[in-house]
C-alpha cells in the first residue's frame, strides 16, 4: 500500500528531518508547526518547502491558532508568531502571484480584531521577551507587504501604550537582536517603505520616534547606525513639511542626539557607563557613529529646505527665528565644542546659516571668557570665536542688506547688523578683562586678534555704505544708518583705546572696491540658478539710427546707394520730390533682384525694400509693377535665408578666437550681435509686407514653429510683426497653430520652450518650410515656462490700455517710426496674444478632466489652476479689464468666467471618501480656490451696470467717467491695480494688509468705482502698523494714474489734497514723500492733469514751497522731473503765460540751491550694480 507523502515535488537531497513535518498538518496541529519552526531555526528547511507549504490551502489555518490568543500559553503564541513572520517573509520574496495572494491573505488576517489582540498580547512584559522579539518581527515583515497593510497597521498600533514602552527599553547584551532592536526594525519598516505617505503618517505619531530617539546613547552599534539613518531619510524627503521636523526634532531630542558626539557602547542603563572612555568602543565604530550623526545635524542646522533653519524674515525682529537651534547649541553635550574638531565645525555652520542666533549664543558663553591663568580652554573657546567671525567676514553687507530690508527704522537695523558683525553685550566685561589681563601676554594678544577681526568687518561696511546708490530701503537714509551704528559700536567698545579707534573709522572715507570682492552678496549673484546653462542672447535691443543707416547705403555702389538713398528718405519722413522718387521707383525694379542677391546680408537695403513695397501699393505708384511672389522666391532661395530665421542665428559665437576678454572684443561682439538682430527684423518686416499681399505664400514656404521661437509675446514692434506674421497665416488655415478641435489640440509654446519640445533642422536651404521634429509633447504645464511670472506681474499693474485688438487693424499704417527700435522698453507682454493662449490652456486643461482625453497626466495638471493663478496669469486677465478695446475686455471677461466655472467645479483629483480627508485635502491642494471666487465675484458686481446700489457700491453710469473711451464695463487703471494687488496678497496672510483688504472687500457686496477702495480708513489708519496701509495705498494711487478717469476717481477720494498737504507733516517719512512725489510726476505728464493740479491745487506754490528745500538725491530728481514736465507743457500753447514765467524761475532757483546743497556723485557708486 503506498503511503502518503510528506510533501510534493522536494529536492531528493532534502534532509531527512524534514520529512518528520506533514505540511497539511500545519494549520491544525500547533505541535507540527512547533516543529517547523525549529527546523527553520536550525537551518535544516530550504526556502523551497517554504514555499510548497505555502502552496498549500492548509496554511491559513495557523491564523485560527490566534482566535484562542486568549487562553493560550505564551511559548504557544511564540511558535505561531516565528511561524507567521517566517512564511511571510519568504513568501513576499518570491516573484508567483499564487504565493503573493497566500502572503497578502495572512498579513491581512493578523491585523483582523481578535488575532491583532493576540499579537498586542504578546507585547506584555509576562510574556516574555522571545514573545516580544517575535511579535515585533511579525508586525515588521506585515507592514513591508504592501502600503494599504502599513497605514492600517500603523493607524492600530497603540505606541503610547505601555506594552509598546516596554518594548522600546527592553535591552539585552547578551543577544545580538534583542526586543530594543525589534522595535527598531519595526519603525524602520515604515521608514524605509518608499512610500511618502506612509513615512508621513509615521511621523505624524511622532511617539515612536521618541522612544526610538531618547535612549539611543546606551544602543549597540547596530541599533545607533539604524536610528541615524532613519532620521537621515526622513531629514532628506522633500514631501515632510519644516512643521512635522519641528515637531519631530525638538529640544529634548536634538539633545539626545548631541549626546552621541560621545557615544560610549551598549548598556543597559546610564548607569553602567560611568567610568567609561573613548577606548571603551572600537575607534572605527565610534568615528562612524560621530560622522553619520554629523551629516545628520550639519542639514538639520543649515538647510532652510531639509532642515530646521528660518529666514525669519516674517517675524517680529526681536525674536529670534531659529530659537530650536539656538538651544541645541547651547545643551550640555555642546558645552565642549571648541575641543572637538566635529562639534567647532557644527557650531561654525549653524551660526553661519542663522546669524539671529549669534548674539544670543556669544551671550551664552561669555562668562567663559573671563581670562584665567594657564587655561588651554581658555585659547580654544577664543579660537571658536574667532572663528565665528571669519564666518561672518564673507557675509558683512549680506546680512547688512538683510537687516536694513527688515527693519523700519534705522535704530532696529542698526541692532541687528551689530548683533551680527561685533561682540555681543555679555561679551563686553570678559573683553575688557582681557585686554587688561597683566599675568599672560598670550591672552592680551588674543583679544588684541579679536579686536582686529572686528575693526575689518566695519570697514567692510563702512565701504559698502560709501560706495553703494541703491540703499535697500526708502525709509531712512545711510546718515542716519551711520549714525545709529556710531553710537551702538560706542556701547559695545571694552575699552576707551578702542572707542577712540572704532570711532575714528567713522569720520574716514573708505573708497576701495577691493575690500568687497569677497562677499557673498556679489558671488550669489553670479553664481545664481547654476544649473540654468548658458543665457538666451535672444532680442537685444536695437539702437540704430538713422544716421547709421544713410551711411551703411552711401557706402554701397552708386546704382544701388543714390535710389535706396532715395527711398530711405521718403522712409524717415524727410522732403523728396515727387519726381526723384518716382525715378527710384522705375529704376529699383531692373535691380532688385541683383540687390537682393548681393546685399541680402544688409538691413537697412531690407527696409528699404518694404518701403517701395508699400509705395508700390498705393494709389500714386501703379505704374510700377513687381510681383510679390517673385520677390518672395528670391528671398526663399537666398542661401542666408533660414540662416537668419534660425533659432541659433543670435547665440552662435560671433566673436573671432585669440582676443580673450578686452573691452574691444567686447564691444566688436555687441555690434555684431546688434546688425544681426537688425537684420532679422528688418527681414520679418519685409516678409510681412509680402504675405500680407498674399498669406497663402507664408503658409506653404514658413514654419509657426520658427517664428514663435523667436517671439517673446511682449508690445515691441518685433513681437507685433511676427505675432501679425502668424495671425495671417492662422487665418488661411484655423487650427495651425493649436490643433483643428480640442480633443487634437496641443499646448501651444514659444520663446526659449519651443527649443525644449522641438528639434530644428540645420540652417540649409528651404530648411524653414520643414517642420521641426517633435521631442517630448508640451504638456499643461509649458504655459508656466515660456512666461515669466515677474514680467507678467509687470505687465499686469502696468496693463497697455491703447493697445489695440489684431483683428481690428490687418493691415499696418505706412509710415514706420523714424528710429527702428525693435526692443521693448517696458517690456510689457501683448493682451492680443496672451489672451488667447490663456484661453485655449483653459480649454485644454477643462478637456483633460474628461476621461476620453489625456492631454496631460493628473499629476501635471491637478495643480493647474492654482499656479494659473500664483504665476500671475489671472491677474494680467483681471488687468485686461482696464483696455480702451472692447474686444480685449469681451476676451478677458470671457477669460475670467471660465476659470470662475473651472475654480468652482474643481475637486481634488485623488478622492478621499472620508469627507473631512476630502475637505483637507482641498485645502492643502487649492487654498485660496474660494477666495478668488469671491474677489471674482466682487469684481462681477462692482462692473454690473445699475447693480451697484443694490448690492452697496455706486451705481454705474453709461458715462461713468465722462468719455465714451470709458464705457463698456471698463475699470480703470487704479480698480484694475486694486484686484490685481488683492489677488497676490491671498496667498500670502501674514502679510499685514491681508486682513484690510479683507475688510475692504467683505463690507459691501460691490466696490464703488467711483472712488479708491478704502483709501480714508487706510490713509489715516488707527492701526499700530498705519505707515504700512498708508504707504499701501499711497503707493496704489501714485503707480496708476494713466488717464483723465484715473484722476477723476483721485479726485472724489481727495487724494491729492490729503497728500500734498501731508507731505510736510511731521509724521511723513522719506518714503512717504518719494510717494507723493512719484505721484505727482505721473499726473504731470499728461497736460491735461498738469493743468486739473494748477488750477485746483495750486501745484506752483507747493513747488516753490518744497522744490528748495534741501532734500535727498531721489527727491531732487523726481523734482527736477516735474518741472520740466510742466515746462514742456506749457511751453507747447502758451508761450506767454505768467504760469511758464514762474515756473522758469522756480526752476532756475532750484538748480542754484540744489547745486549748493548736493555733494558731486561718486564715481565708484556703482559697485552695487555688480
Amino acid at each position: 500500500m503506498s503511503q502518503k507523502r510528506l510533501f510534493s515535488e522536494v529536492d531528493s537531497a532534502t534532509n531527512k528531518k524534514q520529512k518528520l513535518v506533514d505540511v497539511e498538518l500545519l494549520g491544525s496541529d500547533l505541535t507540527v508547526l512547533e516543529k517547523f519552526v525549529q527546523l527553520f531555526e536550525a537551518g535544516d528547511l530550504e526556502d523551497v518547502y517554504v514555499e510548497n507549504a505555502l502552496s498549500n490551502p492548509t496554511v491559513l489555518g495557523i491564523l485560527g491558532f490566534l482566535d484562542s490568543g486568549a487562553v493560550r500559553k505564551s511559548s504557544e503564541l511564540t511558535t505561531v508568531f516565528k511561524a507567521l513572520y517566517m512564511l511571510i517573509l519568504i513568501g513576499s520574496r518570491e516573484k508567483s502571484s499564487k504565493l503573493t495572494a497566500v502572503v497578502h491573505e495572512l498579513a491581512e488576517g493578523v491585523l483582523e480584531d481578535l488575532r491583532f489582540a493576540s499579537c498586542l498580547r504578546g507585547l506584555q512584559k509576562k510574556q516574555g521577551a522571545e514573545a516580544n522579539k517575535a511579535v515585533l518581527r511579525l508586525l515588521a515583515v506585515v507592514a513591508t507587504v504592501s502600503t494599504n497593510l502599513a497605514r492600517g497597521l500603523l493607524r492600530s498600533l497603540p505606541f503610547s501604550s505601555p506594552e509598546m514602552i516596554q518594548c522600546s527599553r527592553r535591552r539585552n547584551t547578551a543577544e545580538e537582536q534583542d526586543a530594543r532592536s525589534c522595535f527598531l526594525n519595526l519603525v524602520a519598516a515604515f521608514v524605509f517603505s518608499e512610500n511618502n505617505l506612509v513615512i508621513r503618517e509615521a511621523i505624524e505619531k511622532r511617539d515612536p520616534f521618541v522612544m526610538v530617539i531618547n535612549e539611543s546613547y546606551i544602543d549597540k552599534y547596530t541599533n545607533v547606525m539604524l536610528i541615524l539613518e532613519m532620521l537621515i531619510k526622513i531629514t532628506e524627503n522633500k514631501t515632510i513639511s519644516k512643521t512635522h521636523k519641528v515637531r519631530l526634532f525638538d529640544r529634548n531630542s536634538l539633545k539626545q542626539l548631541l549626546y552621541l558626539y560621545s557615544w560610549r557602547g551598549e548598556a543597559v542603563t546610564l548607569q553602567d557607563l560611568a567610568g567609561r572612555g573613548e577606548d571603551y568602543v572600537e575607534a572605527n565604530q565610534l568615528d562612524s557613529v560621530r560622522k553619520k550623526l554629523h551629516q545628520l545635524l550639519i542639514l538639520l542646522t543649515t538647510s532652510t529646505r531639509f532642515g530646521l533653519v528660518f529666514s525669519g524674515c516674517n517675524r517680529d525682529w526681536r525674536s529670534p527665528a531659529n530659537d530650536l537651534i539656538f538651544h541645541a547649541l547651547i545643551s550640555p553635550p555642546m558645552c565642549p565644542a571648541y575641543n572637538d574638531p566635529l562639534r567647532f565645525e557644527l557650531v561654525l555652520s549653524a551660526l553661519f546659516a542663522c546669524p539671529d542666533i549669534l548674539a544670543p549664543y556669544l551671550d551664552s558663553v561669555a562668562p567663559l571668557l573671563y581670562p584665567r591663568p594657564d587655561s588651554l580652554n581658555w585659547f580654544r573657546l577664543m579660537s571658536l570665536i574667532c572663528g565665528i567671525y571669519d564666518q561672518c567676514r564673507v557675509n558683512v553687507i549680506k546680512w547688512a542688506m538683510m537687516a536694513i530690508a527688515r527693519s523700519t527704522l534705522p535704530q532696529q537695523a542698526a541692532l541687528i547688523i551689530v548683533d551680527c558683525l561685533f561682540l555681543s553685550p555679555k561679551m563686553v566685561e570678559p573683553m575688557t578683562a582681557a585686554l587688561q589681563y597683566k599675568e599672560s601676554t598670550k591672552v592680551v594678544t588674543a583679544s588684541e586678534e579679536l579686536m582686529s577681526k572686528l575693526q575689518s568687518n566695519l570697514i567692510i561696511l563702512l565701504t559698502w555704505l560709501s560706495l553703494t546708490d541703491q540703499f535697500p530701503t526708502t525709509a531712512y537714509g545711510v546718515a542716519s544708518l551711520r549714525r545709529e551704528l556710531r553710537l551702538l559700536f560706542r556701547e559695545r567698545m571694552p575699552t576707551t583705546e578702542h572707542v577712540n579707534q572704532f570711532d575714528a573709522l567713522f569720520g574716514q572715507q573708505f573708497n576701495d572696491p577691493q575690500v568687497l570682492h569677497d562677499q557673498t552678496f556679489l558671488n550669489d549673484k553670479e553664481t545664481d540658478n547654476p544649473d540654468a546653462g548658458p543665457k538666451d542672447v535672444e532680442s537685444p535691443k536695437v539702437t540704430r539710427s538713422a544716421e547709421d543707416d544713410l551711411t551703411e547705403l552711401e557706402q554701397l555702389p552708386k546704382k544701388f546707394s543714390k535710389t535706396l538713398v532715395t527711398l530711405y528718405k521718403s522712409l524717415i519722413g524727410l522732403d523728396i520730390s515727387d519726381s526723384r522718387l518716382h525715378k527710384a521707383m522705375a529704376k529699383l525694379p531692373g535691380i532688385l533682384e541683383q540687390c537682393v542677391q548681393e546685399y541680402f546680408h544688409s538691413g537697412v537695403v531690407l527696409r528699404c525694400l518694404s518701403q517701395f513695397l508699400r509705395l508700390q501699393q498705393s494709389k500714386s505708384f501703379t505704374e510700377v509693377s513687381v510681383k510679390p511672389k517673385r520677390l518672395f522666391r528670391w528671398l526663399f532661395t537666398h542661401p542666408q535665408f533660414p540662416s537668419v530665421l534660425h533659432p541659433d542665428w543670435l547665440s552662435q559665437s560671433t566673436v573671432p578666437d585669440g582676443q580673450g576678454e578686452s573691452a574691444d572684443s567686447d564691444q566688436s561682439f555687441l555690434r555684431i550681435l546688434d546688425s544681426r538682430q537688425y537684420l532679422r527684423d528688418c527681414l520679418v518686416e519685409l516678409l510681412l509686407i509680402l504675405i500680407r499681399h498674399s498669406p497663402k505664400l507664408g503658409l506653404k514656404n514658413l514654419q509657426p514653429l520658427w517664428l514663435l521661437r523667436a517671439y517673446s509675446a511682449t508690445t515691441s514692434l518685433r513681437d507685433h510683426n511676427i505675432l501679425e506674421l502668424l495671425f495671417l497665416m492662422e487665418s488661411k488655415s484655423p487650427g495651425l497653430l493649436t490643433g483643428t478641435d480640442n480633443l487634437n489640440s496641443v499646448p501651444l509654446v514659444w520663446g526659449p520652450t519651443v527649443g525644449q519640445h522641438y528639434r530644428f533642422p540645420e540652417d540649409k536651404t528651404n530648411t524653414v518650410s520643414l517642420k521641426p521634429v517633435l521631442l517630448h509633447q508640451p504638456t499643461l504645464g509649458a504655459l508656466f515656462h515660456c512666461i515669466d511670472a515677474d514680467q507678467l506681474r509687470v505687465s499686469s499693474t502696468q496693463f497697455p490700455l491703447t493697445h489695440k485688438w489684431l483683428t481690428q487693424s490687418p493691415t499696418a499704417p505706412n509710415a514706420l517710426p523714424v528710429t527702428f527700435d525693435s526692443g521693448s522698453d517696458t517690456n510689457v507682454h501683448d493682451p492680443c496674444f496672451l489672451l488667447h493662449v490663456f484661453h485655449h490652456y483653459l480649454d485644454l486643461y477643462r478637456t483633460s478632466l474628461s476621461t476620453t482625453a489625456a492631454v496631460a497626466p493628473s499629476t501635471q495638471s491637478e495643480q493647474f489652476l492654482r499656479t494659473f493663478y500664483s504665476r500671475s496669469c489671472l491677474a494680467y486677465s483681471v488687468a485686461a479689464l482696464s483696455s480702451y478695446s472692447k474686444h480685449i475686455r469681451t476676451m478677458a471677461r470671457s477669460l475670467i468666467a471660465d476659470y470662475r466655472d473651472l475654480a468652482e467645479q474643481w475637486r481634488p483629483p485623488r478622492v478621499i471618501r472620508q469627507a473631512d480627508s476630502h475637505t483637507n485635502l482641498s485645502l492643502q491642494l487649492f487654498p485660496e480656490r474660494s477666495k478668488i471666487i469671491f474677489i471674482l465675484d466682487t469684481l462681477r458686481n462692482s462692473l454690473s451696470t445699475g447693480g451697484g446700489i443694490t448690492l452697496g457700491g455706486a451705481s454705474r453710469k453709461k458715462t461713468m467717467f465722462h468719455s465714451k473711451a470709458d464705457t463698456g464695463g471698463r475699470l480703470t487703471r487704479l480698480h484694475a491695480n486694486f484686484f490685481v494687488l488683492t489677488l497676490q496678497l491671498l496667498s500670502k496672510p501674514e502679510h499685514h494688509m491681508y486682513q484690510t483688504l479683507w475688510n475692504c472687500l467683505l463690507s459691501k457686496p460691490a466696490l464703488n468705482l467711483n472712488q479708491v477702495p478704502d483709501f480714508l480708513r487706510c490713509f489715516f489708519s488707527t492701526d499700530t502698523h498705519f505707515r504700512e496701509e498708508r504707504s499701501w495705498i499711497s503707493r496704489l494711487c501714485a503707480s496708476s494714474i494713466a488717464d483723465g478717469a484715473d484722476y477723476l476717481v483721485l479726485e472724489r477720494s481727495r487724494v491729492f489734497k490729503h497728500m500734498l498737504t501731508t507731505y510736510s507733516s511731521p509724521s511723513c517719512d522719506t518714503t512717504f514723500q518719494l510717494t507723493v512725489l512719484h505721484l505727482i510726476h505721473s499726473a504731470t505728464s499728461q497736460p491735461r492733469l498738469m493743468h486739473a493740479l494748477i488750477r485746483f491745487h495750486a501745484l506752483p506754490l507747493w513747488l516753490w514751497r518744497h522744490a528748495l528745500q534741501p532734500c535727498s538725491l531721489q527727491q531732487v530728481e523726481l523734482f527736477r522731473a516735474i518741472l520740466d514736465n510742466i515746462l514742456t507743457a506749457l511751453s507747447t500753447k502758451e508761450v506767454d503765460s505768467p504760469i511758464r514765467l514762474l515756473i522758469q524761475l522756480m526752476k532756475t532757483e532750484f538748480e542754484r540751491v540744489q547745486s549748493e546743497n548736493t555733494k558731486p556723485a561718486n564715481p565708484l557708486s556703482l559697485i552695487h550694480r555688480v
